[in-house]
């Protein structure tokens, strides 16, 4: 399922650097668990930008069960 994480807050100990806002993130079907798509979706970020964030937001938004 494809997820749009967005207002990402970066952790970037005040170095300043031109990190997007958003980010489409594609999470693999077998992975289906609520806490398990938002820890994809929160490695994915770190990896796609190598820096650490402090949060997200997510469209659609993770249904719980």
């Amino acid at each position: 399922m494809l997820y749009e994480a967005n207002n990402i807050k970066w952790d970037t100990n005040g170095v300043e650097a031109n990190l997007p806002t958003s980010l489409s993130i594609e999470v693999p079907d077998h992975i289906t668990d609520g806490i398990e798509v938002e820890d994809y979706i929160s490695d994915d970020i770190s990896d796609q930008t190598g820096w650490c964030h402090k949060g997200f937001d997510l469209s659609p938004e993770i249904e719980e069960d």
